[in-house]
């Protein structure tokens, strides 16, 4: 038990450092790329003036793509969109790397073979790449792992687990401990036990859920104390 603080510490500097490495190495990876574009833009016939926009208009989707490619991954459906954030890092990874292969034909001044000069040409935004998707990925872990490890008890005595997104089984458990109580699920509870951003949310979650499983949210009556006199014969509900 002792050991888990300094393996956590040893664990968040190395994400740290790789985080700092992969930045270095996207900078200098864009920055390669960048000039690549930048005179491909301009041996093209296009004015110089406006030449640094071309690079961010074919490696900026790349970056763009990624990010909604993760965001996306939380969501079960949405497949369209998914598809559509895939073809998008495909295509201007694509263009990124065929425009700065071509850029070699530029140099008249190389000293290697066509096929080595075309290969370190490629090589920045095949890097850019790689860098922006494990960024994405590094920092997409550290969000999952920061978000599931707090635990609270609420007013109610019903433990909640501080993650931002749980599974539908770990919210069912919830519900059947507050029906038991004789309480009415509502969106409150919801987004309480989800911490879903809004009421919105929480409100679709409990629609969704309260369809899939009618009878987990069903709140059966408590039994009640009859009152019985001499004179009066009533049926006791036990």
């Amino acid at each position: 038990m002792s050991n888990q603080p300094a393996m956590k510490t040893s664990a968040n500097s190395l994400q740290v450092f790789a985080v700092i490495l992969l930045t270095i190495i996207g900078i200098g990876a864009f920055t390669l790329s960048f000039r690549a574009l930048t005179e491909m833009f301009v041996a093209s016939g296009n004015p110089e003036m406006v030449s640094w926009i071309f690079p961010i208009i074919i490696d900026g989707p790349i970056l763009a793509a990624t990010v909604a490619i993760f965001y996306l991954a939380s969501f079960e459906n949405k497949r369209g969109e998914k598809f559509y954030s895939w073809s998008v890092l495909a295509l201007f990874s694509a263009a990124s790397i065929i425009l700065n292969a071509r850029h070699v034909a530029l140099n008249d001044t190389r000293e290697l073979d066509v096929t080595t000069s075309t290969i370190m040409a490629a090589a920045p935004p095949v890097a850019l790449m790689f860098v922006i998707h494990l960024l994405a990925i590094l920092i997409h872990r550290q969000k999952k792992r920061s978000g599931s490890t707090v635990k609270a008890t609420n007013k109610d005595g019903e433990i909640v687990i501080g993650t931002k997104k749980k599974t539908d089984n770990q919210i069912l458990v919830l519900v059947k401990n507050h029906v038991a109580k004789g309480k009415a699920v509502t969106a409150s509870d919801m987004m309480r036990w989800t911490g879903a951003p809004s009421v919105q949310s929480a409100s679709y979650q409990l629609g969704r859920l309260r369809k899939a499983h009618p009878e987990t949210f069903e709140v059966k009556s408590s039994p009640r104390a009859v009152i019985t006199s001499p004179a009066t014969t009533t049926n006791v509900e036990a």
